[in-house]
Protein backbone atom coordinates (compact mmCIF):
# COMPACT_ATOMS: atom_id res chain seq x y z
CA UNK A 1 0.00 0.00 0.00
CA UNK A 2 1.41 3.43 -0.81
CA UNK A 3 0.80 6.63 1.13
CA UNK A 4 -2.39 7.60 -0.65
CA UNK A 5 -4.22 4.44 -1.62
CA UNK A 6 -5.03 0.90 -0.56
CA UNK A 7 -3.47 -2.25 -2.05
CA UNK A 8 -6.21 -2.69 -4.65
CA UNK A 9 -6.30 0.97 -5.67
CA UNK A 10 -9.16 1.99 -3.41
CA UNK A 11 -8.61 4.20 -0.36
CA UNK A 12 -9.52 2.58 2.98
CA UNK A 13 -11.44 4.47 5.67
CA UNK A 14 -9.84 5.64 8.91
CA UNK A 15 -8.25 2.70 10.73
CA UNK A 16 -5.13 1.30 12.37
CA UNK A 17 -3.09 -0.34 9.58
CA UNK A 18 0.36 -1.90 9.31
CA UNK A 19 2.90 0.91 9.42
CA UNK A 20 4.45 1.31 5.94
CA UNK A 21 7.39 3.29 7.39
CA UNK A 22 8.46 0.74 10.01
CA UNK A 23 8.62 -3.04 9.97
CA UNK A 24 6.57 -3.56 13.14
CA UNK A 25 3.60 -1.78 14.66
CA UNK A 26 0.68 0.09 13.23
CA UNK A 27 0.01 3.66 12.15
CA UNK A 28 -3.29 5.56 12.04
CA UNK A 29 -4.64 6.10 8.52
CA UNK A 30 -7.16 8.97 8.66
CA UNK A 31 -8.79 8.03 5.36
CA UNK A 32 -6.64 10.43 3.33
CA UNK A 33 -3.12 10.21 4.69
CA UNK A 34 -0.88 8.59 7.31
CA UNK A 35 -0.78 10.40 10.66
CA UNK A 36 2.02 10.59 13.25
CA UNK A 37 0.08 8.33 15.64
CA UNK A 38 1.55 4.85 16.01
CA UNK A 39 1.20 1.82 18.22
CA UNK A 40 3.43 -1.18 18.61
CA UNK A 41 0.80 -3.89 18.07
CA UNK A 42 -2.95 -4.26 17.62
CA UNK A 43 -4.85 -3.26 20.76
CA UNK A 44 -1.98 -1.47 22.52
CA UNK A 45 -2.31 2.25 23.25
CA UNK A 46 -1.09 4.62 20.56
CA UNK A 47 2.16 6.51 20.85
CA UNK A 48 3.05 9.83 19.30
CA UNK A 49 5.65 9.47 16.59
CA UNK A 50 7.67 12.11 14.79
CA UNK A 51 5.99 13.48 11.74
CA UNK A 52 7.41 15.11 8.70
CA UNK A 53 5.74 17.85 6.71
CA UNK A 54 4.51 15.32 4.15
CA UNK A 55 2.90 13.18 6.85
CA UNK A 56 1.54 15.83 9.23
CA UNK A 57 -1.91 14.80 10.51
CA UNK A 58 -4.92 16.71 9.38
CA UNK A 59 -6.73 18.44 12.28
CA UNK A 60 -10.05 16.92 11.17
CA UNK A 61 -8.69 13.40 10.76
CA UNK A 62 -8.02 12.47 14.37
CA UNK A 63 -9.38 9.30 15.88
CA UNK A 64 -12.32 10.30 18.12
CA UNK A 65 -11.96 9.48 21.80
CA UNK A 66 -14.18 10.26 24.82
CA UNK A 67 -11.50 12.61 26.19
CA UNK A 68 -11.45 14.58 22.94
CA UNK A 69 -15.23 14.71 22.86
CA UNK A 70 -15.33 16.12 26.40
CA UNK A 71 -12.53 18.60 25.65
CA UNK A 72 -14.25 20.15 22.66
CA UNK A 73 -15.05 23.85 23.07
CA UNK A 74 -18.63 24.47 24.10
CA UNK A 75 -19.02 21.21 26.02
CA UNK A 76 -19.63 21.07 29.74
CA UNK A 77 -20.04 18.54 32.52
CA UNK A 78 -23.73 18.37 31.60
CA UNK A 79 -22.85 16.84 28.24
CA UNK A 80 -21.03 14.07 30.10
CA UNK A 81 -24.08 13.58 32.35
CA UNK A 82 -27.03 14.52 30.14
CA UNK A 83 -29.65 13.13 32.52
CA UNK A 84 -28.41 15.13 35.56
CA UNK A 85 -30.61 18.17 36.21
CA UNK A 86 -28.82 21.47 36.86
CA UNK A 87 -29.74 21.51 40.56
CA UNK A 88 -28.01 18.18 41.27
CA UNK A 89 -25.01 19.83 42.91
CA UNK A 90 -27.32 21.84 45.20
CA UNK A 91 -29.05 18.64 46.32
CA UNK A 92 -25.72 16.92 46.94
CA UNK A 93 -24.54 19.90 49.00
CA UNK A 94 -27.72 19.92 51.11
CA UNK A 95 -27.44 16.17 51.74
CA UNK A 96 -23.80 16.55 52.78
CA UNK A 97 -24.76 19.31 55.23
CA UNK A 98 -27.54 17.18 56.74
CA UNK A 99 -25.16 14.25 57.22
CA UNK A 100 -22.55 16.52 58.83
CA UNK A 101 -25.12 18.04 61.20
CA UNK A 102 -26.33 14.53 62.07
CA UNK A 103 -22.79 13.50 62.97
CA UNK A 104 -22.22 16.55 65.19
CA UNK A 105 -25.65 16.87 66.87
CA UNK A 106 -26.26 14.39 69.70
CA UNK A 107 -29.07 11.92 69.14
CA UNK A 108 -31.94 11.24 71.54
CA UNK A 109 -29.99 8.52 73.36
CA UNK A 110 -26.97 10.79 73.77
CA UNK A 111 -29.22 13.63 75.02
CA UNK A 112 -30.82 11.25 77.55
CA UNK A 113 -27.37 10.12 78.70
CA UNK A 114 -26.24 13.74 79.16
CA UNK A 115 -29.47 14.56 81.03
CA UNK A 116 -29.02 11.51 83.30
CA UNK A 117 -25.43 12.52 84.03
CA UNK A 118 -26.57 16.05 84.98
CA UNK A 119 -29.29 14.49 87.16
CA UNK A 120 -26.69 12.38 88.99
CA UNK A 121 -24.46 15.43 89.42
CA UNK A 122 -27.41 17.51 90.71
CA UNK A 123 -28.28 14.75 93.23
CA UNK A 124 -24.80 14.63 94.73
CA UNK A 125 -24.51 18.43 94.69
CA UNK A 126 -27.76 18.54 96.70
CA UNK A 127 -26.40 15.89 99.07
CA UNK A 128 -23.37 18.13 99.70
CA UNK A 129 -25.62 21.14 100.35
CA UNK A 130 -27.71 19.16 102.89
CA UNK A 131 -24.62 17.72 104.60
CA UNK A 132 -23.19 21.23 105.08
CA UNK A 133 -26.55 22.53 106.32
CA UNK A 134 -27.02 19.90 109.05
CA UNK A 135 -23.40 20.00 110.16
CA UNK A 136 -20.96 17.38 111.44
CA UNK A 137 -23.12 16.26 114.41
CA UNK A 138 -25.48 14.38 112.09
CA UNK A 139 -24.21 11.59 109.85
CA UNK A 140 -26.18 11.31 106.58
CA UNK A 141 -26.16 8.23 104.38
CA UNK A 142 -27.53 8.88 100.88
CA UNK A 143 -28.61 5.66 99.10
CA UNK A 144 -27.94 7.14 95.62
CA UNK A 145 -29.59 8.95 92.81
CA UNK A 146 -31.50 5.82 91.71
CA UNK A 147 -33.77 6.15 94.78
CA UNK A 148 -34.50 9.84 94.25
CA UNK A 149 -36.95 11.82 92.13
CA UNK A 150 -35.00 14.25 89.96
CA UNK A 151 -36.57 16.84 87.67
CA UNK A 152 -35.24 19.91 85.96
CA UNK A 153 -36.26 23.08 84.21
CA UNK A 154 -33.33 24.54 82.34
CA UNK A 155 -30.43 24.86 84.79
CA UNK A 156 -32.56 24.36 87.93
CA UNK A 157 -32.96 20.87 89.42
CA UNK A 158 -35.42 19.59 92.04
CA UNK A 159 -34.29 16.52 93.98
CA UNK A 160 -36.19 14.58 96.63
CA UNK A 161 -35.62 11.16 98.13
CA UNK A 162 -34.80 9.10 101.21
CA UNK A 163 -31.79 9.57 103.47
CA UNK A 164 -30.61 7.56 106.47
CA UNK A 165 -29.69 9.88 109.32
CA UNK A 166 -27.67 8.92 112.38
CA UNK A 167 -27.71 11.27 115.38
CA UNK A 168 -26.30 10.31 118.75
CA UNK A 169 -26.05 6.72 117.48
CA UNK A 170 -29.77 6.68 116.71
CA UNK A 171 -30.46 5.78 113.01
CA UNK A 172 -33.53 7.33 111.45
CA UNK A 173 -34.94 7.13 107.91
CA UNK A 174 -35.99 10.52 106.62
CA UNK A 175 -36.79 12.21 103.34
CA UNK A 176 -35.20 15.34 102.02
CA UNK A 177 -35.71 17.75 99.20
CA UNK A 178 -33.47 20.19 97.43
CA UNK A 179 -33.58 22.82 94.71
CA UNK A 180 -30.27 23.55 93.09
CA UNK A 181 -29.06 25.61 90.14
CA UNK A 182 -25.92 25.29 88.09
CA UNK A 183 -24.25 28.65 87.49
CA UNK A 184 -20.90 28.79 85.64
CA UNK A 185 -20.03 25.24 86.75
CA UNK A 186 -20.92 25.89 90.42
CA UNK A 187 -23.99 24.36 92.06
CA UNK A 188 -25.94 26.62 94.43
CA UNK A 189 -29.15 25.76 96.23
CA UNK A 190 -31.05 24.91 99.34
CA UNK A 191 -31.78 21.51 100.92
CA UNK A 192 -34.00 20.57 103.86
CA UNK A 193 -34.93 17.46 105.83
CA UNK A 194 -38.62 16.63 105.93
Amino acid sequence: MDESSGAEGRTPGPAWLDDPFHRSGQRWWDGRQWTARTRSAAGEPPSRGHSTAAHRPSPTAREPTPAREAARPGTSWRSAFPSAPPYTMVIIGVLAAVVLIGLVTPGAEESDAVSAEYGRTAYWACADVLTQRVGPAIDLDFPGHETATITNQGQTWDVSGPVDMTRDLEPTARTWRCTITQDDGDWRGNAVLE
